[in-house]
């Protein structure tokens, strides 16, 4: 799974932050896969879904643009797509 996540590319985004928050994304998103029991999954998932919502708030905050919005949640979407292909 660890490999099928570093073949999909990181987006072109605008700026410094809403690379930040793609990066954070995918991070979680390999220590969940990477999980190795329970609780620490559990942490993990967690993990996700607060940084989604930061890139919320990085919307509404006028940080990251629309655009960089819809393109970091088709990444995640993307890579916990290519992740279950592995399960």
């Amino acid at each position: 799974a660890n490999e099928a996540i570093a073949q999909i590319p990181l987006p072109v985004l605008s700026n410094a932050e809403a690379k930040d928050l793609c990066a954070k994304l995918g991070k979680s998103i390999v220590n969940r896969i990477n999980a190795t029991d329970a609780s620490e999954a559990a942490e993990n998932e967690k993990n996700i879904m607060k940084e989604k919502t930061e890139v919320e708030n990085a919307l509404i905050d006028k940080k990251i643009t629309e655009e960089d919005k819809t393109k970091i949640m088709k990444y995640v979407d993307d890579c916990l797509a290519a992740s279950k292909s592995f399960i």
